[in-house]
C-alpha cells in the first residue's frame, strides 16, 4: 500500500476575485496541480474559509455564513468555490477571505 500524507494549502480570496453566476451565486476556480487524477478517483478533498473581519476560526463548508450558503466541487485540477447569497439584499460578493484546500490520499476500498 502506498499512501501519501495529506497536504494542505491556503489560499486569499479577494471580495473582488469572484465570478458572478446568475442573480445570486458566485463562483472563484482555484488551480491545484497537486490535485491530480489519483486525488480525484481515490483520496477526498475538503475545504474551509476563514473571513479576513472574522479571523478566529474556519468553517468546514458547506456551510451558510454571513448570508452566504458556500458549497464547493472539484476535477482534476481545479477546485470550484461557490458563495450563494441568501441575505435578501443586493446581491454582492462575500468579503476578503482565505480558503484552506487539503488533499488526503487514501487507499480504493473496493
Amino acid at each position: 500500500m502506498n499512501v501519501l500524507d495529506g497536504t494542505s494549502y491556503v489560499f486569499p480570496i479577494r471580495s473582488t476575485e469572484w465570478i458572478k453566476e446568475g442573480n445570486n451565486t458566485y463562483r472563484k476556480d482555484i488551480a491545484i496541480s497537486d490535485l491530480d487524477k489519483r486525488y480525484y478517483e481515490d483520496g477526498h478533498v475538503s475545504a474551509a474559509i476563514i473571513f479576513d473581519a472574522s479571523n478566529d476560526r474556519y468553517e468546514a463548508i458547506p456551510s451558510e455564513l454571513y448570508g452566504y450558503q458556500f458549497s464547493y466541487n472539484y476535477s482534476i485540477g481545479v477546485v470550484r468555490i461557490y458563495a450563494n447569497d441568501v441575505s435578501g439584499s443586493t446581491p454582492v460578493a462575500p468579503g476578503n477571505m482565505k480558503v484552506k484546500i487539503v488533499l488526503t490520499d487514501a487507499s480504493i476500498g473496493n
